[in-house]
């Protein structure tokens, strides 16, 4: 499945009760929307795993604000599980998103913005990361805007990084 969604500065809305985007397959591209308040465990407002398809997922002039997550991935979180994942993201804002976790398991926090796990392939240009966090109350917590993580590869150029907090290591990348 490919797909093209040209939002005009639409905002999309999770009613921090829901993901906004599911992604499992195809090419996926999302031009100038605003991801507000979408809350889930991974994945705040997009969430994309390439377990039985091949993924490619740019998103370009988009806004992701107040977006939340238990475990990782306030915004956005990619995982290339057994197929391939790319991800672009240009021209970007991505401010006070978070990834925050009170439970008493041995869950992580981590990804404040983003989240890229297992062998996915990513680039970051001229966007913002403000405000982003990540915190937990009993394990770890990395990675404020972003916590790249097991064997993903992330070229990052022209964005900005202010602001961003980390319980322990990585208030903008880990």
């Amino acid at each position: 499945l490919d797909i093209t969604i040209n939002g005009n500065g639409y905002t999309i809305s999770g009613e921090n009760k829901y993901r906004i985007f599911n992604i499992t397959a195809g090419d996926v591209v999302l031009n100038n929307i605003t991801f507000t308040n979408g809350a889930a465990d991974v994945g705040g407002a997009i969430y994309a795993e390439s377990d039985a398809n091949d993924i490619n997922l740019i998103i370009n002039n988009s806004n992701f604000i107040d977006n939340n997550v238990t475990i990782v991935g306030g915004a956005v979180a990619v995982v290339a599980s057994n197929n391939a994942l790319t991800y672009a993201i240009d021209a970007s804002l991505f401010e006070n998103n978070i990834a925050i976790n009170n439970s008493t398991g041995s869950y992580t926090a981590a990804g404040g913005a983003v989240y890229s796990n297992g062998k996915t392939e990513g680039t970051i240009t001229n966007s913002v990361f403000n405000k982003n966090g990540a915190a937990i109350d009993n394990y770890y917590q990395n990675g404020g805007a972003i916590k790249l993580e097991f064997g993903g590869k992330l070229t990052v150029s022209d964005s900005a990084f202010t602001e961003n907090t980390a319980g322990q290591v990585g208030g903008a990348i880990t």
